[in-house]
């Protein structure tokens, strides 16, 4: 379960490079020249929302919260549509970059397999995950009893002889 959150966070930070980079990408070069739509205002948005939803994400890993989880699903599905739009006006617009349109796909690929970590991680809350993803030196304090012990009287032994 902790190895799952840790993909899902790996999944997040991959997604931050490519979510955002195409959106941005697409704002500037594309969305710019076809003035003011209702798929630009989508754009806008979506992208806006993008960083703050990814930290949104590591704090419902980190919680447990399910509902916050399965708000970051959603959002990811509209992220989902957001790149079916860019690629329908990618493929549309008859242009010959080839790579683009490989990274909105690749883009769409990641966010599949995010949401699918995700869910992954929301199936598994409730099972211990809390104390080993907590940050912040209130929980540390909490959750690190071991360190907290004072075993400075007890002899240190390394070998059994």
């Amino acid at each position: 379960m902790y190895r799952m959150f840790q993909f899902f966070v790996l999944s997040l930070k991959i997604d931050i490079f490519t979510q955002f980079m195409v959106s941005v990408f697409y704002l500037i070069q594309f969305a710019a020249n076809k003035g003011q739509t209702w798929e630009m205002i989508i754009q806008i948005v979506v992208t806006v929302l993008m960083l703050p939803m990814f930290y949104f994400a590591r704090t419902a890993g980190s919680t447990e919260s399910k509902l916050r989880m399965s708000i970051f699903i959603a959002f990811e599905t509209i992220v989902l549509m957001h790149y079916a739009l860019i690629l329908q006006q990618a493929i549309e617009a008859d242009n010959g970059w080839y790579t683009w349109i490989s990274l909105v796909c690749l883009g769409s690929a990641l966010d599949i397999v995010t949401v699918a970590l995700g869910i992954v991680c929301m199936t598994n809350f409730n099972k211990g995950l809390k104390p080993h993803v907590q940050r912040g030196q209130k929980n540390k304090m909490m959750y690190d009893v071991e360190l907290n012990k004072d075993f400075s009287k007890t002899p240190w032994q390394i070998d059994d002889d």
